[in-house]
């Protein structure tokens, strides 16, 4: 669990440090950057530090990377996990995801867009529950994978609920 942490830690610092800079423009950040010379974990590592962007002119711009040719297929979940991750950036990630998700669907892995559902598992009410349920029923049935991810979403989303509210009690 320390490993882990330090890996957080150390992509969190990643990030900052590639968007606190001076270096705002990230399509030739991320095409030098991840097509040049490095390692598939060595790419995986800097995709997964640029998802933990919070200041938003950078957000906007990753968000448009994620639709772009400029990422693989295969790394657009991880961006937006980084982001689902972050309490500055959660509800305007889900919005953009329910925005966008149609095409989402399109430019992913069929077994990667079944995950997104799992995007929601941050959130904390039931009202949350209500909300991300209602997008994802009419939709889950054609993601692979999609009803258990949207199901185990829900309950996280509940059981947070439900603690959350025991401690206000």
């Amino acid at each position: 669990q320390e490993k882990m942490r330090a890996g957080l830690a150390d992509q969190t610092v990643a990030s900052q440090a590639l968007l606190e800079t001076e270096v705002l423009d990230l399509d030739p950040l991320l095409a030098g950057t991840l097509d040049e010379g490095l390692t598939a974990g060595q790419r995986v590592a800097v995709v997964d530090a640029l998802g933990y962007a919070v200041e938003p002119g950078a957000v906007e711009r990753l968000r448009e990377l994620v639709l772009s040719d400029r990422l693989r297929s295969n790394e657009i979940e991880d961006l937006l996990l980084g982001q689902a991750g972050l309490p500055e950036t959660r509800s305007a990630n889900w919005t953009w995801v329910r925005d966008h998700f149609q095409r989402l669907v399109d430019v992913m892995p069929a077994g990667h867009a079944g995950e997104l559902p799992g995007l929601a598992k941050g959130f904390c009410s039931e009202q949350r529950a209500e909300e991300v349920a209602a997008f994802f029923e009419p939709r889950i049935d054609e993601l692979q994978g999609g009803p258990r991810n949207l199901a185990q979403a829900l309950e996280a989303i509940r059981i947070c609920a439900a603690v959350a509210e025991q401690q206000r009690a």
